[in-house]
């Protein structure tokens, strides 16, 4: 769901090789289980994401900081226009495995019993 209450489906997942900028350094990273969005402009971050593979955020102010399992920073972010903004980039094309959409489909029409 976007912030205007629309939303674009996924239509596959993989993992990205990402450089991460920390404290003045870029860091090599792989993120997991990235969403392939082909109508999504711009990248995002879901903190629901990275809290369920144990990464911790912290907001703090106009900061944002987001700390791996050892707890060590990996990535740090700055408010701008009620966005937290990350410095990253992802290593060269992204190519997504294709998810079965007719499941995920049929899943999203069934209604609890």
């Amino acid at each position: 769901m976007l912030g205007d209450d629309s939303s674009i489906p996924a239509i596959g997942t993989d993992c990205v090789h990402v450089h991460m900028h920390v404290r003045g350094m870029w860091i090599t990273s792989i993120l997991q289980d990235v969403l392939y969005i082909s109508d999504l402009s711009t990248n995002l971050l879901s903190v629901f994401h990275l809290a369920c593979h144990s990464t911790k955020v912290c907001f703090i102010g106009e900061a944002c900081y987001t700390y791996n399992k050892a707890k060590l920073l990996i990535l740090e972010g700055k408010l701008r226009n009620d966005l937290y903004i990350m410095q990253m980039h992802v290593d060269g094309l992204v190519i997504a495995k294709i998810a079965t959409l007719t499941l995920l489909l049929e899943n999203a029409s069934e209604t609890p019993t």
